[in-house]
């Protein structure tokens, strides 16, 4: 077997008919790799190579592919006599005499170290790579956070959590395998505490984090001077050891993370810039048409500094009009994004397609075509197609939408409509069109869930009340049916959602 001497492979023979399989035979690239010398190694099981970061299920493997005679390979974490770890591929296949029995195995080993190596920064570079646009991708803190968190789990560790120091207590904000909502006292002594107030980044061993043992990395969070918190990036496995170029990434992404945050914090707290976007994804004013009486009311909820996600839309056609109310996710000016990429791909199809349900087709399409890992961009619509050519003849779909009402000339008022999908869902959404006569002196009434949500009396007043205060407002106007409604939600106070409502009054040809 000299010749084996010749190949930078490790080659050994063991002897499964002797008691604890030992190694009878090994080369010197063997010896060379482990740094061992021979007579430390014959007589021994293999086992000695292993040692704390070795990863059980491969060695569970080859106790297998052993049991059942077989070959197998795997990649398994060993360690030299000096204690240093190495990346070792091995190789084991049977040798069976002229009866079949199996008298030795072979194992083949080859170190693979820096070849992994060279893979796990390729695979850095290609994390960070991803990482800028996935946190650049939304402008809203929270799911800025939730993408960090989301992004780093499993290739940073089994768990990350991001941390603020605030009156003297660390307040988790996002996490992704643990608890989302954890608090504790800020002791100077915390590892969080700590890294916010040195703006250092360090790698610790600690069971205070997460309440069992774990290795974590913790990274201050830094943009613009300031330090915002911390993230944590933590591994429960005994054979993940963080090291020197860990800490670099960590470093890195946590600088890229906490820019994407303040940015997402400043564009949401801009609350005159939230007025002049919002006002620019409404209709500057509503078209004046004959035989049609329009008008419309927002009101957004809370203060008014973020941006809604309620609009109302209302487009001219040769041959009558096209009504259009909606509600994005989100706030802020994610939803103010969303709310003009609907509008505008609402008012383009409304120009080639000759349904609601087609034209509400094509704006499911364009939010599911446009869908990333860091989750959907969904929203709800009522659409209605007037025909006005002496009557009115009306045609509605609602995506997941609140049904519009039908407030008629004698004081009825009724539901139009069916249920549908909510659009950005699925790709094979319920889009029913259903038609109906609007007559003279009757209104169509079409408004967002904001509406029924408001609360007057303490009480939610929801679909019914709308219909008593419509039922009363039969013989107002346009404008006076929205001021109505608009005054309702006025009195409601805080409000968790936009109100929007779009009134057109059908008033004949005069």
């Amino acid at each position: 077997m000299a010749g084996l001497d010749l190949s930078d492979t490790g080659f050994l023979l063991t002897d499964p008919r002797r008691d604890d399989h030992p190694i009878v035979y090994v080369n010197d690239p063997f010896l060379e790799m482990t740094g061992y010398a021979a007579d430390e190694v014959l007589g021994r099981n293999c086992r000695f190579l292993q040692g704390e970061g070795t990863d059980p299920a491969a060695i569970d493997e080859l106790r297998r592919a052993i049991a059942d005679e077989r070959p197998t390979t795997v990649e398994v974490l060993n360690y030299r006599k000096d204690g240093s770890p190495f990346w070792n591929q091995v190789y084991i296949t049977p040798v069976r005499d002229g009866d079949g029995h199996v008298v030795h195995f072979i194992g083949l080993q080859i170190d693979v170290t820096a070849r992994r190596a060279a893979v796990l920064q390729q695979r850095r570079s290609s994390f960070l790579a991803d990482a800028g646009p996935l946190l650049d991708a939304s402008l809203d803190p929270d799911s800025t956070l939730d993408s960090l968190t989301r992004m780093s789990v499993p290739f940073l560790g089994d768990v990350c959590i991001v941390e603020e120091i605030r009156h003297d207590e660390v307040r988790r904000l996002a996490a992704t395998g643990t608890d989302r909502s954890a608090m504790r006292e800020a002791r100077p002594d915390d590892p969080v505490v700590r890294a916010v107030r040195s703006g250092r980044a360090e790698i610790v061993r600690t069971d205070r984090l997460l309440g069992r043992p774990a290795t974590a990395i913790i990274a201050p969070l830094k943009a613009r001077g300031t330090i915002r918190g911390a993230v944590v990036f933590a591994s429960f496995s005994p054979g993940r050891e963080y090291g020197a170029q860990d800490l670099v990434l960590a470093e890195d992404l946590a600088l890229r993370a906490a820019l994407a945050i303040d940015n997402a914090r400043l564009y949401e707290n801009l609350g005159a810039v939230a007025h002049s976007l919002q006002q620019g994804l409404l209709p500057e004013r509503l078209p004046t048409l004959a035989g049609m009486d329009l008008a419309a009311r927002y009101r957004p909820a809370g203060d008014g500094s973020l941006i809604g996600g309620d609009f109302y839309d209302v487009l001219p056609r040769r041959d009558g009009l096209d009504l259009v109310i909606g509600d994005v996710t989100g706030k802020g000016a994610r939803a103010a994004a969303l709310t003009a990429q609907v509008r505008h791909t609402l008012r383009t199809a409304a120009q080639y397609e000759d349904s609601p349900s087609r034209i509400l087709d094509v704006v499911n399409r364009t939010l599911l075509a446009e869908r990333g890992e860091g989750g959907g961009r969904y929203c709800t619509v009522a659409m209605a197609r007037i025909e006005l050519n002496g009557s009115a003849h009306a045609t509605i779909c609602c995506a997941g939408h609140p049904m519009p009402f039908v407030v008629r000339s004698g004081g009825d008022v009724e539901p139009v409509g069916k249920p549908g999908s909510v659009l950005g869902w699925v790709p094979d959404p319920k889009l029913l069109d259903v038609t109906f006569e609007l007559g003279r002196q009757e209104s169509l009434v079409l408004f967002t869930d904001g509406v029924t949500e408001a609360r007057t009396t303490g009480d939610q007043y929801g679909l019914a009340g709308l219909q008593e205060l419509l039922r009363a407002a039969a013989r107002e106007d346009a404008s006076g049916i929205a001021t109505r409604v608009d005054r309702a939600a006025a009195h409601a106070g805080a409000r968790r959602d936009d109100v929007a409502v779009l009134v057109a009054r059908h008033v004949g040809n005069g």
